[in-house]
């Protein structure tokens, strides 16, 4: 390529330099002319071949060099973005094991919020049913104790009826033959002096006592009251059972004004 420069440039000083030459000489000239042209067309193609093959070999350079690049820039993101999934991988194993924790322990404390609190009400619940239990239990006993008292005082109650009635069966009993007998008799051997001496004052004394004894005689409706002597009596005194005084007297007298016995109660009878 040199050369070609080089005769270019001397052809380019000889067609400047103002001589005469014949027809010989230029077509000696012409025909060196298109000799030096076809060397500089093969000198060109030469160094263009040249060129090219420096290129390709420079673009094979640079393609091996940009693929081992390549290769050594995708080998070694290849190896980070590993290196990093695997970090991302690992976090992510950990954020999840971490809020797996988090998850049970938190159900756990709900668990265990929600079994006190169920044991808090049914120890309260069985505490208030504990008071009720013993608050029932009590007014058991208070109603047991109260009709056992009831049963008892009934049943005293009863006997004392009991006795009150069949005393006035008795009293009536007797007191209905003492009337029936209609007139005086004799008090029997243990008062036949004391009747004999008394005479009639006597009887009349002993139907005013109003001891009620078969044997014991009474006159006219029924014997006279001991308190005020001039109303029949007709209730007996308990526990002598001396029918001395009147129902306008009985609460006058605290004892029996024939045995001075005090009284306990009285039973009113009624005469036919």
């Amino acid at each position: 390529m040199q050369q070609s420069q080089y005769m270019m440039n001397q052809f380019s000083l000889q067609s400047h330099t103002p001589h005469l030459i014949d027809l010989t000489q230029l077509q000696n000239h012409h025909h060196q002319q298109q000799q030096n042209q076809n060397i500089v067309s093969t000198g060109l193609g030469l160094s263009f071949g040249d060129q090219q093959h420096q290129r390709l070999q420079l673009l094979q350079q640079q393609q091996c060099h940009s693929s081992h690049f390549l290769s050594l820039l995708s080998n070694g993101l290849a190896s980070q973005i590993k290196q990093q999934k695997d970090e991302i991988d690992q976090f992510l194993q950990a954020q999840g094991e971490e809020l797996q924790r988090t998850i049970e322990e938190k159900r756990q404390r709900n668990y265990r919020a929600i079994i006190k609190t169920a044991e808090e009400t049914v120890a309260r619940r069985l505490r208030e049913k504990e008071i009720d239990l013993q608050k029932a239990t009590r007014r058991n006993a208070e109603l047991e104790a109260r009709a056992a008292h009831l049963r008892t005082e009934a049943q005293l109650w009863q006997a004392k009826a009991k006795e009150q009635e069949a005393t006035a069966i008795s009293l009536q009993t007797q007191l209905h033959h003492a009337m029936m007998s209609g007139g005086a008799e004799n008090r029997g051997e243990n008062e036949c002096g004391l009747s004999c001496a008394l005479g009639v004052e006597g009887h009349a004394e002993d139907a005013e006592s109003g001891y009620i004894d078969p044997e014991r005689a009474v006159v006219g409706s029924g014997p006279k009251c001991r308190g005020c002597g001039e109303r029949v009596a007709s209730v007996v005194v308990l526990p002598c059972r001396h029918l001395c005084v009147c129902t306008e007297c009985d609460t006058r007298f605290g004892v029996c004004p024939v045995c001075f016995t005090v009284k306990n109660s009285t039973v009113e009878v009624y005469l036919s």
